[in-house]
């Protein structure tokens, strides 16, 4: 009798991390979906206290006795809408890492699967945090030291509504997103991406620094680069060598753990491995082409 095939279940494949490359796409498409209606939740929430904020990033002005002006019809909406929407992110924030985290949690073994909460959770209160930083200390200073320099210059401020509301949302941001560099971090020094830059541009350095010397010592362009080359090429393959040849067993997956250690060791062998071909021939020829611009630059100057 003839075994029966299995018939596959889409989500026993799902949790397993076996899809297509169109179930992917699905699967792309529905967090998607579910990341704007979770900023569709927030932006409907951030429409009750938009007025509140709006009063509160344009205090700094006013102790200035500096009032906003808009200058088209459309402008004042358009910067309320706008400032809503960023509030709307912000709040709408865990959902949308939360559906981050389901699109990506397929391909992690189970063990991996247990930072799904301190993920959402940290990210989240970094990313408010930064914000809120740049809101209550970094807003304040720089528009009372931005706008008082053009005062004693003599100049009178006229600022439109828009402009100072682009103002304050691009520090709003970029602190909020400055305050998840910890999160990224961590990330990449879980898949080695951390330790590979950190041996790859300590070789770059020290390459660079090599050739300095010899160029400060009377060597021209070309022998300074042709002997860094020799200098530095026993030292970056053997660093190379002695790292691809320790990290090997974790490469193989042997012992315990070796699921969570596989990635940054197979990362770090790839990585380095090529990076050891690029810096000894990319640096060199960088530096060459650096150099032959300054020495045109001064020529065209003199």
């Amino acid at each position: 009798m003839a075994d029966e095939q299995a018939i596959p279940d889409p989500e026993t494949d799902r949790a397993l991390g076996k899809m297509s490359f169109m179930e992917h796409l699905g699967e792309l498409r529905t967090r998607i979906m579910w990341s704007v209606a979770a900023a569709g939740v927030g932006i409907a929430i951030a429409l009750f206290i938009t007025d509140p904020v709006m009063r509160f990033i344009s205090r700094p002005l006013l102790a200035m006795k500096t009032d906003l002006v808009f200058t088209s019809p459309t402008e004042a909406f358009w910067t309320w809408m706008k400032v809503a929407m960023v509030l709307g992110i912000f709040i709408s924030m865990p959902g949308i890492l939360f559906q981050v985290w389901k699109f990506v949690s397929p391909g992690l073994h189970a063990h991996e699967k247990k930072y799904a909460a301190p993920f959402i959770i940290i990210g989240s209160l970094l990313f408010l945090t930064g914000g809120a930083f740049a809101m209550l200390v970094i807003i304040p200073y720089a528009s009372t030291f931005l706008v008082t320099f053009g005062q004693e210059k003599g100049w009178k401020p006229m600022l439109t509504v828009s402009s100072y509301t682009d103002f304050v949302i691009k520090f709003a941001l970029a602190f909020g997103i400055v305050f998840e560099l910890p999160v990224v971090i961590t990330i990449l020094s879980l898949i080695g991406v951390v330790i590979l830059v950190g041996i790859v541009v300590n070789n770059a350095i020290v390459m660079v620094e090599f050739i300095n010397q010899r160029r400060a010592q009377g060597a021209g362009l070309r022998d300074a680069l042709l002997e860094s080359g020799q200098k530095r090429l026993r030292p970056i393959l053997m660093t190379t060598i002695t790292t691809v040849l320790g990290l090997l067993p974790m490469a193989v997956g042997v012992g315990r753990g070796a699921d969570l250690r596989q990635p940054l060791a197979l990362v770090v062998i790839g990585g380095l491995s090529s990076a050891t071909i690029l810096t000894l021939i990319v640096v060199p020829v960088a530096y060459s082409l650096a150099d032959e611009l300054t020495s045109r630059r001064k020529e065209t100057t003199a």
